[in-house]
Formats: C-alpha cells, structure tokens, sequence
C-alpha cells in the first residue's frame, strides 16, 4: 500500500511541477518525475503489488526527494519569472534562426567523424586483443564494453583517439540543434545532408558499445525540438494536444523498446532466457526495488566524501594524482528478489545516500533541480540566429541523466568528471566554427532573411 501511497503523491508532484514551472512538458520537475511514475507503474503490473512494495523508509527517500527537485524547481522558476516581470528592457531578438550551411561543413563533419571512429576502432582493437579477442567488428565493441564496464584494469581510451571522440560526441549535438532548427521551422526545408551525417555519428557512439551516448544525442534533439518549439509558440500545452496525438507517443514508444532491443544486440548484450517485458522491468522497475532492499537491509556510510555520488572525477584523480585506488567503488552487488533477477542499478537515490544520509541526498536532489531549472529558463528565453544557444544545448545534453535518474545517479557521475570537461571544450569549439559560418553572408541567407521578417522585439 505504500507503494501506492508514493505513486499518488509523485503523481500530484508531477501536476503541481507542471502548472507552476509553466505548464512545459519539458520542464526539468516533469523530465525528472514521469520517469519515476511509469516506472512504480510498470513495477506494479509486471511484479504484482505483492512483490513490488517498498518500506516507508523507501518512500520517505524517494517522496522527500522528489518533493524537494519540484520545489525548487518551481522556486527558481517564480524568481526568473519575477526578475523578468521587473526589467524594463525590451529583449531585441535576431534574425528568426536561419540554419542554411553549405554542403562542404555537413561533409567535413563526415568525413572527420569517420577517421575519428576508425582510430577509434583501432584503439579498441589493440586493447580487446591482449585480452585474447579476435579482433572482429562485433567482439571488439562487445569486449571493450565489457573490459571498460565491469574489468578490474580501468580499461578506457586515452590519447587522441579519446579527444577524437570527444570531438565527434560533441558534433552530435551541434548537427542535432541545426536540425532541430529545421524541423521545427516551417519555412525551412529539412537539409538531407543535416539529417544522414546526424544520424551516422549518432549511430556511430555505439562504436564503444555504450547505447546510453547514441540515446543521449536522440534524446537531446527531441528536448531541443520541443525547446525551440516553445520559442516559437508550436509547442503545445498538455491539455492542447489532440488525442490521435497519443496513439503517435504509443507508436513511438514501440519504436524505441524495438529500438533498444536492436541496441543490445548490437553492442553483444544477450536477453538469454529473459522475456524482453522482463528486460526492460529489470531496466525500468528493477532499480527501485533495488533501492529498497538496499535501505530495508541496512547500509554503511561511504569513508570518503563523494566516493559514490562523485566516481568519475575520483577515476581521474587516481590517474592524475595517484589517490588510493581502494577509495573506488567496486561493481553494485546484483539483487534478486522473491527468484527475480533486478540487476544492479539503485536509482539516483542510492549513491547521495550512502554518502551524505537521507538530509545530504535530499540537498544533493536540490542542487540538481537549481542546474536543470536555470539551463532551461535560459533556454526557452536564449534565441540565436548568427550563433549557437550553449544553453539549449548543455540542456539537451543533460536532460538524458535528469530523465534517467530513476535507473542510477547519472546527473553527477556526468557533471563532475573530466569527461564533462572534454566535452564541454569540444563543443565550445565545434560551436565556435559553427557559429562562425551561420554569421556569414551564405547564399540564400538575404531571401531567408527578407521572408523571415530580420527582426523581432519582445518584452519579458
């Protein structure tokens, strides 16, 4: 029963998050909430409400957390809305977002991002060897995936095929807000060379066999699409959407378990005897369950600070600094339950926890609502035409780790870590020369232009 008790209330969370963070269906407290109904949801049909129940302690984790992500996300966004209504200056906006590149940029990420998966590739190949791989397309990315995920040795890459990769990462995100752009103007025709060379480097992350970095750029276009939809008055509220409009969120839904199916076969992961509506339990409904078996069973406090929440810029510093490897986290004991495998994932709940206690966790939640809630208030205000907005696209980027909070602490194993730092100088520097050739005088950018009314003003 309480189960039930806590999806009633993230269910009254989620309405309340809506109506004050102003009724977006990409708001930071809705990105971070719906994932968490459908997963109790899901939990208590594919499990039953007998298996799937969890402590009140659980409960009070999760509700106080949530609880607090929505207040503050809400209370940043009565102190935009605030700040906004008191300035008395008008906001002069650019040109309405023309994205018209010449076919040479859409070649030259192409062809830089196939020499960058080839060495990649390479680097691949020459560490799965030595742990007796043949060297094949298909057990190179399995086996690293492997080595990289659940070895002892740190296996990662390094060097420039690392930067390389980086680089191509960051171009997704790039080539992912031209499209969008496109796709979200009507007086703008959806550039067939934008579309492939965004799709073949999207498709191409999954060369280190991780699914979550091509799922993040598919993911970030549709936040950005929704983002400039809202800047361009397309965006409809919930009440406003039609109802055949669902059948198309069913359908895409089917397409993209489909999808992720294809995904695990691709990168060497076998279903086994698992039904796949049991695999995706394990993935959606498994990791609360795994939360509370971890606080029904007791847990000991971290010894360092951060050692959970902050994994990834501790794995640095062991490098850099020569820190104690011991201080690392091993691999998430495995849970079953009731002769139910659940994996070994814990939510975003577990790590904060064991680390700082229900208070630190429940502060930890805040800060991530105060990060997500300003990037999107800049977001949906920050329109670019001869440059690109870094807040819709750092919004876009992040929203992955928000939406998948309910599967494991991704928000700050993202953040704090040196890869968010490589990243950050690759897109600050694919953007650079990307806004460089929006700002030029291209041809066809004068007609665009004069259909497109040059400029708007718009008090806030």
């Amino acid at each position: 029963m309480s189960t039930i008790f806590l999806l009633l209330f993230l269910i009254g969370l989620l309405f309340i998050g809506y109506r004050i963070t102003g009724s977006s269906l990409v708001s930071p407290s809705v990105i971070f909430l719906i994932p968490f109904i459908v997963a109790i949801i899901y939990g208590l049909m594919f499990y039953s409400s007998r298996i799937y129940t969890f402590s009140i302690e659980t409960c009070m984790v999760i509700g106080v957390g949530c609880l607090a992500f929505t207040l503050l996300c809400s209370l940043a966004h009565i102190i935009f809305k605030s700040a906004r209504r008191e300035s008395k200056n008008a906001i002069v906006l650019g040109e309405s977002g023309f994205t018209l590149l010449p076919s040479s940029f859409y070649f030259a990420v192409f062809i830089f991002n196939c020499i960058s998966f080839i060495e990649v590739y390479r680097a691949e190949k020459a560490i799965t060897i030595q742990y007796g791989q043949s060297g094949a397309l298909a057990d190179t990315i399995s086996s690293y995936n492997n080595l990289s995920k659940f070895g002892d040795d740190g296996i990662a890459l390094n060097g420039i095929p690392s930067y390389l990769f980086q680089i191509s990462y960051a171009s997704c995100f790039i080539l992912g807000y031209l499209l969008a752009k496109q796709l979200t103007n009507s007086e703008e025709r959806v550039s067939r060379l934008c579309l492939g060379t965004y799709l073949f480097s999207s498709i191409g992350l999954l060369l280190i066999g991780s699914r979550s970095l091509t799922i993040t750029s598919f993911v970030a276009l549709g936040i950005m699409c929704c983002i400039l939809g809202i800047q361009n008055g397309t965006m409809p509220r919930f009440s406003e959407i039609p109802v055949k409009a669902f059948a198309f969120v069913a359908l895409g839904l089917f397409v993209a378990i489909s999808v992720f199916l294809i995904m695990l076969s691709a990168v060497g992961r076998d279903l086994g005897t698992l039904s796949p509506w049991e695999y995706i339990a394990i993935y959606l409904s498994a990791p609360l369950k795994n939360l509370d078996i971890f606080i029904s069973n007791g847990y000991v406090s971290s010894d360092v600070f951060g050692q959970y929440t902050f994994t990834r810029l501790y794995e640095s510093l062991i490098k850099i600094i020569n820190l104690d490897p011991s201080i690392l986290m091993t691999i998430k004991q495995y849970q079953s339950f009731h002769g139910l495998f659940l994996g070994n994932v814990y939510s975003a709940f577990q790590s904060p926890l064991k680390d700082f206690g229900p208070l630190g966790c429940t502060v930890v939640m805040g800060v991530t609502a105060l990060i997500m809630q300003t990037l999107y208030e800049y977001s949906v205000r920050e329109r670019h035409s001869n440059g690109l907005p870094y807040a819709i696209l750092f919004y876009g980027y992040l929203s992955y780790s928000l939406l998948f909070s309910f599967f494991s602490n991704m928000f700050f194993e993202t953040v704090v870590s040196t890869g968010f730092l490589k990243f950050t100088v690759s897109l600050l520097i694919i953007g650079f020369a990307t806004s460089k050739l929006l700002s030029r005088e291209l041809p066809g950018n004068e007609l665009h232009r004069a259909n497109s009314g040059i400029r708007k003003e718009e008090r806030v």
